[in-house]
């Protein structure tokens, strides 16, 4: 299983072909169609991503937004392309800012869906959507302080 953690959405992809064992709906023929591209940089030279699907084409790919607690299961088929047999689609997916070297594109073909119930989603939030939350907290204990301090100057004053 391969994570991708970029909070709030992540991405696991998981081959082989236990897949068809879940629970899914059947893709509508548009979706069908939709074609996932990634590009398979060069790494250790293992190439167990292409010895995955050489052997069992399945793919499942799970994006789950952990803030909504909600996840899109999607399955199908992968195959590798050359990035000579890839055309324009290899420079839709391949960045240059990034310094890898780019050996083949893998190719995903959906074949079925599914929204996973949320029950054991756990909530989780990058910093910079946490980041406001205290200041703001911060802000009121102020408020409550400098509101505390006039209340208790005028009681003294009373007496």
């Amino acid at each position: 299983m391969t994570a991708f953690p970029q909070p709030p959405a992540n991405r696991f992809a998981r081959y082989g072909a236990l897949w068809g064992t879940l629970a899914t709906r059947l893709a509508p023929p548009e979706l069908h169609q939709f074609q996932g591209l990634q590009p398979d940089y060069r790494s250790s030279r293992q190439y167990v991503s292409v010895g995955n699907i050489v052997g069992d084409p399945h793919v499942s790919v799970f994006f789950i937004d952990y803030p909504a607690r909600s996840r899109l299961k999607l399955l199908g088929r992968m195959r590798s392309a050359m990035l000579k047999e890839s055309g324009e689609a290899a420079k839709r997916v391949i960045d240059a800012c990034y310094g890898a070297k780019v050996e083949r594109l893998l190719l995903s073909e959906v074949e079925a869906f599914d929204w996973n119930c949320p029950q054991y989603i756990t909530p989780r939030y990058a910093m910079d959507e946490i980041q406001p939350m205290p200041s703001a907290l911060r802000l009121r204990v102020s408020e409550l302080e400098a509101a505390l301090g006039r209340f208790g100057a005028g009681a003294a004053a009373a007496a």
